[in-house]
């Protein structure tokens, strides 16, 4: 009977989901017009070859384009090798900001594709930022 009743709370959770697995979107709580917009000169960039071992960093610059204030409240990278940092001070309109990733490649081998993702007073609130690198070991000469 506990069974039955796990089976029919589990069925209406995926009924009030929206059913069938389906995603349900979440709009941003910001309204429209309190919102900043921000961009990027660029949301990628390439290291190229680095030796296992080697920390790399890049510095993004983006303005805020918007006239209300620009506000970052966090920046994650995709794992703890790729650290960010980001102004914790509201970007005002017009100015520029800066956020510094910086890649570990220890332990790393081989094509590295990682992901910053910026949440701020933005819509979407997220960006995300992308770095890439090429891991190589150096070849034991014994």
């Amino acid at each position: 009977m506990k069974f039955l009743g796990l089976i029919l709370g589990l069925g209406s959770l995926f009924a009030a989901c929206g059913g069938k697995g389906e995603t349900i979107k979440v709009s941003s709580s910001i309204a429209p017009d309190k919102a900043a917009e921000m961009e990027f000169k660029e949301t990628a960039h390439n290291f190229g070859t680095l030796m296992q071992g080697d920390t790399a960093s890049h510095v993004f610059t983006f303005t805020n384009t918007s006239k209300n204030l620009l506000t970052i409240v966090n920046a994650q990278g995709s794992c703890g090798c790729t650290i960010p940092e980001y102004p914790k001070e509201p970007i005002a309109p017009g100015e520029t900001g800066k956020i510094k990733v910086t890649f570990n490649s220890v332990g790393k081998r081989g094509y590295q594709k990682k992901d910053v993702t910026i949440e701020a007073n933005t819509i979407p609130s997220k960006t995300v930022l992308k770095i890439y690198a090429n891991v190589s070991i150096e070849e034991n000469s014994e």
